[in-house]
């Protein structure tokens, strides 16, 4: 039985696999409808080496790479939005908004996740599509007349530290742990299938030592009640 839709908002490739690679495949392996929003080809990007992808080709070579990660965690619909890589926000708040708009009122999703205000990484990129992510959920959750959910990416404290986010970054307090040591090779594998990128590279030999995986999230939508526990489940099976 179907659990639902999860629509993921992202900037670049390979963000899907690095933040979300095994809540993706969890869900999937759950009966969960997910699509997958990327707004650049990431062609402004680094090529791992030029025998993979000239910085001509590297947004047609990303853009394929992510369609072969989607294929391996389970993702439904790929849809790019077409934007400069590292200048999204030159299209406009409202023009980027209406954009993401079109696709959030066609896919009329249970769950939605994107960046958060520092964008774990504080790439303007990833905080200007979570900002306009955000204000699209808020604009829609009311007209759609069913609850809905809002997460954004987190970190573990620990790993948030490491990148300097701002200690009061709702990405560096985690409201959701889930523990995808089951489909860490889904992960790894949709890693690896960005063959362009060495840091995803690097990501999948780091956390194919490791023995646990877990993928964090902020609810920021419905708002996390005071001393609230970790959840687990982003589908739960009564909305509040």
């Amino acid at each position: 039985m179907a659990r639902g839709t999860l629509l993921l908002i992202l900037a670049h490739p390979d963000d899907e696999a690095f933040g979300h690679g095994g809540t993706i495949a969890r869900y999937h392996h759950e009966g969960v409808t997910i699509a997958l929003l990327m707004a650049t080809r990431g062609e402004h990007g680094t090529s791992s080496h030029p025998s993979i992808a000239t910085p001509e080709m590297l947004g047609q070579v990303r853009e394929q790479e992510t369609r072969e990660a989607a294929a391996l965690l389970g993702i439904d619909e790929v849809a790019f939005l077409g934007l400069k890589d590292g200048a999204v926000s030159e299209v406009g708040f409202e023009h980027l908004a209406g954009l993401i708009e079109t696709h959030m009122r066609r896919i009329d999703p249970d769950v939605v996740i994107t960046f958060g205000p520092h964008g774990i990484t504080q790439h303007p990129d990833h905080v200007i599509i979570g900002r306009a992510a955000t204000a699209v959920f808020h604009r829609q959750h009311g007209a759609m007349g069913r609850p809905k959910r809002l997460y954004y990416a987190a970190l573990s404290p620990e790993r948030a530290a490491a990148l300097n986010l701002p200690a009061d970054s709702p990405e560096a307090h985690p409201t959701t742990a889930m523990d995808v040591t089951a489909f860490k090779d889904l992960k790894i594998a949709a890693l690896r299938a960005h063959r362009s990128q060495r840091d995803a590279q690097e990501r999948a030999e780091a956390i194919a030592g490791e023995d646990q995986l877990t993928e964090y999230l902020y609810r920021a939508y419905p708002p996390v009640a005071p001393e609230e526990p970790l959840e687990h489940d982003i589908f739960p099976s009564a909305l509040p």
